[in-house]
């Protein structure tokens, strides 16, 4: 039987994958930026600017990945098995139903393969910049630790959204 529970938590996962997408490319743009960082006040701002709109798309990523966590909890307790798990609705989904899940939760991960590979490579570059005798600029060290202090902080919060 086709579960229209089901059907919201795959469409939940493929806003996600869009969501991801913007902060694949965000990643991006904020790995270019630190490629060609030089201590100018039009990359600082840009940066920030960056790291903002991050920021936010992570607080949104957090209250759909939310939503989605509360109607797999809904689902487990329907169908009455023990984790969300591919084997588990496994004789319990239409088969069409666990093959787009199974292909958006891998998008999902590919993407997110991405994002951490582009975000190792920020936060090495972010890293380089807040190191003694890199700084180019004088008001550099205060906008470019802030930075990487609400870097962080975006980070964080996507990991205890993966670990949930």
């Amino acid at each position: 039987m086709v579960s229209v529970k089901l059907q919201d938590i795959i469409d939940n996962f493929e806003q996600q994958h869009k969501l991801y997408g913007d902060m694949a490319e965000l990643s991006a743009t904020q790995l270019q930026i630190l490629q060609d960082w030089n201590g100018n006040d039009s990359l600082q701002q840009a940066l920030a600017n960056v790291m903002t709109r991050r920021q936010k798309l992570m607080q949104e990523i957090i209250a759909v990945n939310s939503e989605n966590q509360r109607w797999q909890q809904e689902v487990c307790g329907q169908w009455e098995i023990g984790a969300f798990t591919i084997s588990q609705l496994r004789g319990k989904a239409e088969q069409e139903q666990l093959q787009r899940l199974e292909q958006v939760v891998q998008h999902l991960g590919t993407i997110l393969e991405q994002i951490n590979e582009s975000d190792r490579q920020n936060q090495s570059l972010m890293s380089n910049l807040t190191a003694p005798g890199t700084r180019s600029a004088p008001g550099t060290p205060v906008r470019t630790s802030a930075a990487n202090a609400a870097y962080r902080q975006a980070m964080e919060q996507g990991k205890r959204k993966d670990e949930q």
